[in-house]
Protein backbone atom coordinates (compact mmCIF):
# COMPACT_ATOMS: atom_id res chain seq x y z
CA UNK A 1 0.00 0.00 0.00
CA UNK A 2 1.44 3.30 -0.63
CA UNK A 3 0.86 5.80 2.26
CA UNK A 4 1.12 9.41 2.88
CA UNK A 5 4.47 9.90 5.25
CA UNK A 6 2.84 12.15 7.45
CA UNK A 7 0.46 8.86 8.54
CA UNK A 8 3.30 7.04 9.69
CA UNK A 9 5.00 7.10 12.78
CA UNK A 10 7.95 5.08 14.48
CA UNK A 11 7.64 2.56 16.99
CA UNK A 12 8.44 3.29 20.56
CA UNK A 13 11.56 1.70 21.30
CA UNK A 14 10.08 -0.52 23.83
CA UNK A 15 7.83 -2.14 20.98
CA UNK A 16 10.81 -3.40 19.46
CA UNK A 17 11.28 -6.30 21.29
CA UNK A 18 9.98 -8.69 23.75
CA UNK A 19 8.49 -7.24 26.92
CA UNK A 20 11.56 -7.30 29.52
CA UNK A 21 10.64 -7.71 33.04
CA UNK A 22 13.93 -8.91 34.40
CA UNK A 23 14.31 -7.48 38.40
CA UNK A 24 10.85 -6.32 38.21
CA UNK A 25 7.92 -8.01 40.82
CA UNK A 26 4.42 -8.19 38.92
CA UNK A 27 3.29 -4.99 40.56
CA UNK A 28 5.98 -3.02 39.40
CA UNK A 29 6.00 -4.65 35.94
CA UNK A 30 1.86 -4.30 36.05
CA UNK A 31 2.99 -0.59 36.23
CA UNK A 32 5.26 -0.54 33.53
CA UNK A 33 2.88 -2.63 30.85
CA UNK A 34 0.12 0.12 32.03
CA UNK A 35 2.51 2.91 31.21
CA UNK A 36 3.40 1.45 27.76
CA UNK A 37 -0.17 1.19 27.41
CA UNK A 38 -1.38 4.85 28.11
CA UNK A 39 1.65 5.98 25.76
CA UNK A 40 0.12 3.98 23.23
CA UNK A 41 -3.43 5.19 23.81
CA UNK A 42 -2.54 8.47 23.47
CA UNK A 43 -0.87 7.43 19.88
CA UNK A 44 -4.45 6.06 19.13
CA UNK A 45 -2.47 3.24 18.67
CA UNK A 46 -5.38 0.88 20.10
CA UNK A 47 -4.66 -2.47 19.62
CA UNK A 48 -0.91 -2.52 20.70
CA UNK A 49 -2.24 -0.51 23.71
CA UNK A 50 -4.77 -3.26 25.10
CA UNK A 51 -2.04 -6.14 24.64
CA UNK A 52 0.64 -4.36 27.02
CA UNK A 53 -2.49 -3.62 29.23
CA UNK A 54 -3.26 -7.65 29.02
CA UNK A 55 0.27 -8.35 29.93
CA UNK A 56 0.18 -6.03 32.82
CA UNK A 57 -2.87 -8.07 34.10
CA UNK A 58 -1.59 -11.40 33.30
CA UNK A 59 1.30 -10.53 35.45
CA UNK A 60 -1.06 -9.43 38.16
CA UNK A 61 -3.26 -12.33 38.29
CA UNK A 62 -0.08 -15.16 37.67
CA UNK A 63 2.48 -13.40 40.50
CA UNK A 64 0.97 -11.11 42.61
CA UNK A 65 0.02 -12.51 45.74
CA UNK A 66 -3.44 -11.85 47.20
CA UNK A 67 -3.57 -11.30 50.62
CA UNK A 68 -6.53 -10.00 52.68
CA UNK A 69 -6.86 -5.75 51.60
CA UNK A 70 -5.01 -6.69 48.35
CA UNK A 71 -6.66 -4.38 45.29
CA UNK A 72 -7.57 -6.26 42.60
CA UNK A 73 -9.40 -6.78 38.98
CA UNK A 74 -12.17 -9.25 39.08
CA UNK A 75 -12.23 -11.00 35.46
CA UNK A 76 -15.69 -12.51 35.22
CA UNK A 77 -16.43 -16.10 34.03
CA UNK A 78 -16.48 -15.83 30.37
CA UNK A 79 -20.05 -17.24 28.93
CA UNK A 80 -19.44 -16.29 25.50
CA UNK A 81 -20.65 -11.97 26.13
CA UNK A 82 -18.56 -9.39 26.54
CA UNK A 83 -17.84 -8.68 30.54
CA UNK A 84 -16.66 -5.76 32.30
CA UNK A 85 -13.84 -6.33 34.57
CA UNK A 86 -14.45 -4.88 38.66
CA UNK A 87 -11.91 -3.62 40.69
CA UNK A 88 -12.44 -5.13 44.28
CA UNK A 89 -11.03 -5.33 47.85
CA UNK A 90 -9.68 -8.75 48.95
CA UNK A 91 -11.31 -9.40 52.17
CA UNK A 92 -11.00 -12.65 52.59
CA UNK A 93 -8.98 -16.10 50.64
CA UNK A 94 -9.81 -19.17 51.12
CA UNK A 95 -7.64 -22.10 49.16
CA UNK A 96 -8.35 -20.46 45.82
CA UNK A 97 -11.89 -18.78 46.13
CA UNK A 98 -11.60 -15.20 47.78
CA UNK A 99 -14.26 -13.39 49.26
CA UNK A 100 -14.02 -9.80 47.68
CA UNK A 101 -15.87 -5.85 48.20
CA UNK A 102 -16.49 -4.57 44.41
CA UNK A 103 -15.50 -0.78 44.93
Amino acid sequence: ALVPLVSLLPLESFELGPADAAGLDAVAFADRCKARGNMLFKLRDFAAALEFYRMGLRALRDDAPLAEGSRCVVVPAGNGRPQSLRSAMVLTRQGDRCEVLYE
